[in-house]
């Protein structure tokens, strides 16, 4: 993650940010974000890389965007991060003193239908 870490980071997000993570846990504040995620890297995500880019971005005021970006995470031992680690976030960032800050991040797998929704959508095509 850099020599700065997670840490280093942490000025990317406003003091009260909300961050939903794949697990569905609601995290508040600014330190809260960033603590779990230096435990990620200090632990399962030790020495990995994240690799992401903005998909689409709209702005909804000159102070405020939403923006949609791919990430995923290659582990130290891979040449490449798998297709199944693909995730997409959703970001609600805000102008502050002249620097764009993530006021809410919403992380999500990405993922085909489940074995269930293609029994449904097969048995509903009939």
């Amino acid at each position: 993650m850099g020599k700065r870490g997670w840490q280093g980071l942490r000025a990317c997000f406003t003091e009260h940010a909300d961050y939903v993570t794949f697990q569905g846990e609601h995290l508040q504040g600014r330190k809260a974000i960033a603590d779990v995620h230096q435990e990620l890297w200090n632990g399962v995500l030790r020495g990995s890389t994240l690799n992401g880019e903005i998909v689409k971005i709209d702005f909804i005021t000159p102070e405020l965007a939403i923006f949609h970006g791919w990430g995923a995470v290659k582990m130290r031992w891979q040449k490449q991060a798998p297709k199944k680690r693909d995730s997409i976030n959703t970001n609600v960032v805000v102008k502050q003193n002249g620097e764009w800050r993530i006021a809410a991040f919403q992380n999500s797998r990405i993922s085909g239908p489940g074995l269930m929704q293609k029994i449904f959508t097969k048995m509903s095509s009939r």
